[in-house]
């Protein structure tokens, strides 16, 4: 029997971080600030020192707000990177990564409905 073309080319694992289609899903490119590694799922803040860089929520004291969901993988340890993140759709809440001792808050929440951003609390 040939197989030729019938080869696996990757794996999908679930990681239940979309949580419904009632709202469009959209993506764009972020960058990302050097010195982080960070996963698919984190909440991204704009840099305070660099405005057009992003960070994991929880990283800044005050000034930024939450915008994004990184949308895969990035590892911009050793530079700026630029990585896909989803600035639309609805998300479960308990899959969403933030920096280690920050909690979402329900100003986050407030201002990622405006944005399109829609976080729910599922079973997982």
């Amino acid at each position: 029997m040939n197989k030729k073309g019938m080869e696996q080319v990757g794996v999908f694992t679930p990681d239940n971080l979309i949580a419904g289609n009632r709202h469009p899903v959209d993506v764009c490119h972020v960058v990302i600030k050097e010195g982080q590694k960070l996963l698919r799922g984190t909440l991204l803040e704009k840099s305070v020192e660099e405005s057009d860089k992003y960070v994991i929520r929880g990283t800044q004291t005050e000034g930024s707000s939450a915008e994004y969901i990184l949308a895969e993988d990035v590892d911009a340890m050793e530079e700026d990177t630029v990585g896909l993140a989803y600035r639309t759709g609805e998300f479960a809440q308990n899959a969403v990564i933030v920096k280690e001792g920050y909690s979402i808050t329900e100003e986050d929440k407030t201002e990622l409905r405006r944005l399109g951003i829609f976080l729910a609390v599922i079973m997982m």
